[in-house]
């Protein structure tokens, strides 16, 4: 590539969403939105429902979700999502025998803000978190997996 010569980048077309064009319809008959009814895939459908709770702070909003097997908190990117959407993401677990890590789980977003919750749980540490990592399990994580989930 020249350096002299400007970059050229190609066009990229973004397809719009639009109500008529959704196949996924709510019960009353009308498209449904994403975030009401997502396109389901095998693994989707198998996985598990978790609380999250949003962080909304100067660079934007966080979604928050307890993970028992990590002992941890996992957070993902909140953008235009409000409580009581139901949200599907892939999970963040470092814990070798975590379920989450193969199809993700959906997250029920909570009214509740996390700064509510955040400090009811008590997390892994550092070191905990390598061992599970490693696939190692001590009694000190299995008292913190026995935790009551938010």
């Amino acid at each position: 590539m020249n350096p002299s010569l400007p970059r050229q980048t190609p066009e990229l077309t973004v397809p719009q969403h639009t109500p008529d064009a959704c196949p996924v319809k709510s019960p009353s008959g009308a498209a449904a939105t994403d975030t009401e009814h997502p396109q389901p895939t095998s693994r989707k459908n198998s996985a598990p429902h978790l609380s999250g709770f949003l962080n909304t702070h100067h660079r934007g909003t966080d979604l928050h979700v307890w993970c028992t097997w990590c002992c941890h908190w996992h957070t993902h990117g909140g953008k235009d999502i409000q409580a009581g959407h139901l949200e599907h993401r892939l999970a963040h677990c470092y814990a070798k025998d975590s379920p989450y890590r193969s199809g993700g789980y959906w997250i029920k977003i909570s009214a509740t803000p996390w700064r509510a919750v955040r400090g009811t749980l008590r997390s892994a540490t550092a070191a905990q978190q390598r061992a599970l990592w490693r696939g190692r399990m001590s009694p000190a994580v299995k008292a913190l997996r026995g935790q009551p989930a938010p």
